[in-house]
Order: structure tokens, then C-alpha cells, then sequence
């Protein structure tokens, strides 16, 4: 910088010094080569430069607006990217603020969480941004040692998931109950209905949230008309396999009725299986409608494929991709009932949303 006395350039006793402040924000606004991010959009910041001369101490101030420019695009429902983001956030029975940066993350949100706090957050983005979106991800850091509390989403069973301590974790939540839940997203939200609570409390960071969809390239098989039921499912072994318009939030689905031990579900393919090659998981989502099912699934055959199965809700099941690509190496028939379809080893009624592949597994997922 340039210092100038009585209208002559003149040698400081040390570098400038800068500080830019606004009323209601605390934190130190960082200054770097002349130039800051304003965390808080539309506010007056108040900058200041010093710099000692002669023994004396001389201040320059003036007072800047700064209006975001900041657009929300893609899969991002909020980021904090600045702290105006804030304004679209809000809390019951904890606190929230905004850091510029955490174990990595820039631009994160800390919440002090009490028992059965909230967390609640209003998109950046008109909601129909969001439409067909496979899972709402809230990208969370628990730091609160061995932290067992659960984490609810929607105030519905069916979001309850695991959580861990001292990690950056993605956690899913069902797509639906986000995109249902935020239907008219004109007030920020409903403490009951959109917000993420916890059940204990903990120190939390959270550095965004957005969704994720399952693309039309993934898919093995939907039941969004009757004909794919027709066509691309069948039951064995007792078991019954229909179609229904819709079920608990989907729209096309195929209910099982196996009233036999061991019912088999069977499903062939929309696409030729090359289409599927190297594929890490097959994802089934299902409704298992019996109340206290305690038996479980198989798909192939193989104990690889047995998995925890859980009663009145949604929920995705994962299983290794290559006993899929394997046993449906050859599709020219339907299916073979010992290897090539899922089973049930008591009875149960299920519905069968559609089945998919992924590359990862979400934390949530069984």
C-alpha cells in the first residue's frame, strides 16, 4: 500500500493493517491480499485501515454494502457457502452458527443440539429442482465422542438411520419425504414435519445439504404400468406377485404375497445385462407390510446375499452386484427359481417399489 503524508510518500513503522467488521456478526472476517468474503449478504461492513507513522497511529475507515450474488444450481438444496445461507435456516431448543470452516469444510453450520433438538432449513432452490430426487443427503460431522443417539428426518420412522462420531458422514433420508414435506416451502419450515432432530445432545456440524437420484441408466426394473408386472416379475413357490397403482408414497409398485415359507419373487431385466456390468450393488426397495417380519431375504441363493430386514417402511436393500451379473448371466428365461430370484424364508406380504444398481453404499442402508 501506498502511504502519503502531507502529500509526500512516506515510509511506514509497519505493514498496513485491515479489518473489516459488521454489526451482528462475531467471528474475524480474514483479509487477504486486500480483499474479503462478505459472510453476511446486504449487510454494511465497516473497514478500517491502520498504519504508524512518526510514532502516531493513523486509522483510514469507510463503510461498504455487499449484496450477494450467490445462485444455488445443480442437486443443492443449501450449502453455506456464505453465511447469509443462515437466513434460511432455523432451530428449536438449540443454537446454530455459521463458521467459515471446519475439519476441512469450508462454510459449515455448528448446532449445539439438546435432546430432541432441530435442525431446520428452507431450500435455495424452487422445489421442483428437486422433483424425482432419490434421497435428501445431509453431509453432518457428529463430534461428540461415541455419540448413540439417532437422527429423524420428517418426524417418520422410516428416517431414523445410524450415525458416527469424529467423521464426515453423508446421511440419506428418503427423497420422497423431503419432496412431500417441502410441497409449499413458502414458510421455512414445520418443527414437526421438515426438519432433521436428534434424539440426545451433541455437538454437530453441518457443511450441506442435497440430493441424490437414482439415474434411468441404474435401473433393472420399475412397475411403473401393470404391463412390466406382466412382463418382467413372477411368484414361485406359493408366492403371488400383482401389480397396484400405489403404496405408502410410490406410485407403481408390485405386491408379493407369499403365504408359504420360502415364496420366490422373480424379475427379469429391462435392459440386456451388459448394460449392468461391473455393477458393485443390486438395490431392491421394498415395503414389507407383516407386522414383526423376523425372517429374511435371499437373492441367488448364496448366504452372501442373506440381510436384516425391517417392517413398515421403505427400504432399500442392498446385495453384491456380481451374484446379480452372475445369476442373470443368461436371461433368455424369466428366471431360475433356485438361483435367480429373492426369497423369503417366512411368510410375508411386500411390496416392490423397483430395483436398481448403485455404486455405494449409503450409510443408511441395511
Amino acid at each position: 500500500y501506498q502511504v502519503t503524508a502531507n502529500g509526500a510518500d512516506v515510509t511506514a513503522e509497519a505493514d498496513v493493517q485491515i479489518t473489516v467488521t459488521t454489526d451482528g456478526y462475531d467471528q474475524a472476517i480474514v483479509v487477504s491480499n486486500g480483499k474479503f468474503t462478505a459472510p453476511v449478504s446486504g449487510a454494511t461492513y465497516l473497514v478500517q485501515f491502520s498504519v504508524k507513522y512518526s510514532g502516531k497511529t493513523y486509522v483510514y475507515s469507510y463503510e461498504v454494502s455487499v449484496e450477494s450474488a450467490y445462485v444455488a444450481t445443480g442437486t443443492e438444496v443449501i450449502s453455506f457457502a456464505e453465511a447469509s445461507q443462515m437466513a434460511n435456516t432455523a432451530t428449536y431448543d438449540s443454537t446454530l452458527a455459521w463458521l467459515q470452516s471446519y475439519e476441512g469444510k469450508t462454510g459449515v453450520v455448528k448446532m449445539d443440539a439438546k435432546n430432541w433438538g432441530y435442525f431446520g432449513f428452507k431450500p435455495l432452490q424452487d422445489m421442483s429442482a428437486y422433483e424425482g430426487a432419490a434421497y435428501l443427503v445431509i453431509r453432518m460431522y457428529i463430534a461428540t465422542p461415541n455419540y448413540d443417539g439417532v437422527l429423524w428426518f420428517g418426524d417418520k420412522n422410516n428416517c431414523q438411520t445410524a450415525v458416527k462420531s469424529g467423521e464426515w458422514v453423508d446421511y440419506y433420508f428418503p427423497g420422497d419425504v423431503f419432496t412431500t414435506n417441502w410441497a409449499n416451502c413458502a414458510t421455512n419450515y414445520d418443527i414437526w414435519y421438515m426438519a432433521m432432530s436428534v434424539s440426545k445432545a451433541a455437538e454437530i456440524y453441518i457443511d450441506e445439504v442435497f440430493v441424490v437420484y437414482v439415474e434411468a441408466e441404474t435401473e433393472v426394473v420399475t412397475f411403473a404400468d401393470e404391463a412390466q408386472v406382466t412382463n418382467n416379475a413372477v411368484g414361485a413357490e406359493g408366492a403371488v406377485v400383482t401389480w397396484q397403482e400405489s403404496y405408502q408414497g410410490k406410485t407403481g409398485v408390485a405386491k408379493v404375497t407369499a403365504p408359504n415359507g420360502w415364496g420366490y419373487f422373480g424379475f427379469k431385466p429391462a435392459k440386456d445385462m451388459a448394460a449392468y456390468a461391473n455393477a458393485k450393488y443390486l438395490v431392491i426397495r421394498m415395503y414389507i407390510e407383516t407386522e414383526g417380519y423376523d425372517g429374511t431375504l435371499w437373492l441367488g441363493g448364496g448366504n452372501n446375499c442373506q440381510t436384516a430386514v425391517k417392517s413398515g417402511e421403505w427400504v432399500d436393500y442392498y446385495f453384491p452386484g456380481e451374484v446379480f451379473t452372475a445369476n442373470w448371466a443368461n436371461v433368455s428365461k424369466l428366471y431360475d427359481i433356485w438361483t435367480m430370484a429373492l426369497s423369503f424364508s417366512k411368510p410375508v406380504t411386500a411390496y416392490i417399489d423397483g430395483i436398481f444398481i448403485a455404486s455405494e453404499l449409503p450409510t443408511q442402508a441395511v
